[in-house]
Parts: structure tokens; sequence; C-alpha cells
């Protein structure tokens, strides 16, 4: 079963994607899409054109804007939300059990926690 491909927003340095990838999983983060700056809405759309789960920081924003999503009848590719942990190791074990049992059609338009 392959994992969700993952895109990770901008909220993240590039030892977390570093980490996330040496574990198997499939990354592109904000900085090498060259979307840094761009507004949530556009970083979700971006994730969603690109069939890739978006990951983030900003949990009080996606919360939000995957409801307004939702209720406008949107689909998205996933919105994973990590809770900020100095230590990147910590963050991306997280993620890494959360998404263990996922796969890209089951995180469709699924809001998670890890």
């Amino acid at each position: 079963m392959a994992r969700p491909a993952l895109y990770l927003d901008e909220n993240f340095g590039l030892t977390f994607g570093k980490i996330l990838a040496s574990r198997g999983l499939d990354v592109l983060t904000a900085q090498a899409a060259d979307m840094l700056g761009r507004d949530d809405q556009e970083q979700l759309e971006f994730a969603t054109r690109h069939g890739r789960c978006l990951v983030t920081q900003n949990i009080a924003h996606f919360v939000v804007l995957h409801t307004q999503f939702i209720r406008g009848g949107m689909a998205h590719a996933g919105i994973l939300l990590v809770e900020h942990n100095p230590n990147a190791a910590v963050m991306a074990s997280k993620c890494v059990r959360r998404l263990a049992n996922e796969t890209g059609e089951t995180v469709r338009s699924q809001l998670l926690f890890a």
C-alpha cells in the first residue's frame, strides 16, 4: 500500500522534509515547488492539483480552509496538521505513524492530526 505523497508548506525547515523522505515518503517542499510566500488557499490548491496531502503546522487557518472547501463542495488531497515541536525527528515520527495505514485515496478531503 503506497502512502500518500506529501506537500510541506513553508512552516517546515528542510531537515523535516529530509527526515520524512529518508523514511520512505514522497515529499515535495514549498521551497522546491517555488511556492514560498503564497497564501494558504494557494498552497492547498497547489497540493490538490498535484495529488499531495498538505502538511502544515498552521492548524487554525487550515481547519477553517478545510471547512470552507468541504462546505463549498470542493475536494482536496488531504491536510495533515502537525503540532510544532523543535525536534524535527519527533514531528516526522508522528507523521510517519499517522500515515502508516493511509493512501492518497483514504486521506482525500480528510483533515488529519499527527
